[in-house]
């Protein structure tokens, strides 16, 4: 739970929603115990859009990569089988 994570995604999700896309905001649901994740991860079942999503981010200088958080002990708030096309993850923020 980081709070630049969830800042960032705010503004990511205000993005994606003023050019129509459904979104479901799950900032700040998972705590995990033991794993991290670093960067910016994309997965999801739409390769195109989530190809372009890695691509734009990648651009402007927002490290991303395909893939999904570790596995890892703790709680989550909500459905964690619950996935879009496109699913973000914004983790720690990687050091320079």
């Amino acid at each position: 739970m980081d709070a630049d994570a969830a800042i960032l995604g705010g503004q990511i999700i205000d993005i994606f929603k003023q050019i129509g896309f459904n979104i479901i905001d799950r900032r700040m649901t998972d705590g995990s115990i033991g794993g991290i994740a670093l960067g910016i991860l994309v997965s999801g079942s739409n390769q195109a859009l989530r190809d372009a999503i890695i691509m734009t981010f990648n651009q402007v200088g927002l490290k991303s990569t395909v893939g999904s958080p570790p596995p890892a002990a703790g709680i989550f708030v909500g459905d964690p089988n619950e996935t879009g096309d496109v699913n973000i993850f914004i983790g720690v923020k990687p050091p320079v």
